[in-house]
């Protein structure tokens, strides 16, 4: 799906039960949940829980953290969009 959208798709491992810290990019991102239950979290607007299938795109700028839901790894497709 990535590939038809010309997104160039890159994989990434976040460890069971961590957290990342607050972030933002510079481009837009798309997230493909690969594997594990993640919850993304945006101050001042709420929460997304996401399960494997699940996709998310993250504007510019848009400020963001991460956690994995339960001892399992979590594994991304990630794609910057122009």
């Amino acid at each position: 799906m990535m590939h038809r959208e010309g997104l160039q798709p890159s994989q990434s491992e976040l460890a069971g039960q961590s957290r990342s810290l607050e972030m933002k990019f510079n481009q837009n991102r798309v997230l493909v949940v690969v594997q594990g239950q993640l919850q993304f979290a945006f101050p001042g607007y709420g929460v997304i829980d996401l399960d494997p299938g699940d996709i998310l795109e993250i504007n510019t700028g848009v400020l963001h953290d991460v956690t994995v839901k339960g001892s399992q790894d979590a594994v991304l497709l990630q794609a910057l969009r122009d």
